[in-house]
């Protein structure tokens, strides 16, 4: 649940963003959302710095996308057309990168 949420306060449709970012995550870290697994700050946010440390070896890009969908402040969170937009800009990128190392063989 987005923090708005767990506090009591008026929400939008941001909470999904949250939401989704959570799940993203989980699927890059490979681990449940579970806060005693998921580092989460104490008032319900995505603990980033130690997140990052989790996952080493994800695109920074990928990690960013996952980090501003769990922003505490839902006004700051990307817009699911401003989520798919930049999933597919990484999507391309990171075609474009495997391609070429595979030329490059």
């Amino acid at each position: 649940m987005a923090p708005e949420m767990l506090r009591g306060e008026p929400y939008d449709r941001k909470v999904d963003v949250f939401s989704f970012g959570i799940v993203l995550c989980e699927i890059i870290g490979r681990i449940p959302a579970d806060p005693e697994i998921l580092p989460r700050t104490r008032d319900y946010g995505l603990d980033v710095a130690a997140f990052q440390a989790l996952v080493k070896d994800c695109p920074h890009r990928v990690l960013e996308l996952a980090a501003s969908c769990c922003r505490l402040e839902a006004f700051k969170r990307p817009s699911f057309s401003e989520v798919l937009d930049e999933l597919e800009d990484i999507a391309e990128t990171l075609e474009s990168q495997t391609e070429t190392q595979s030329l490059s063989y």
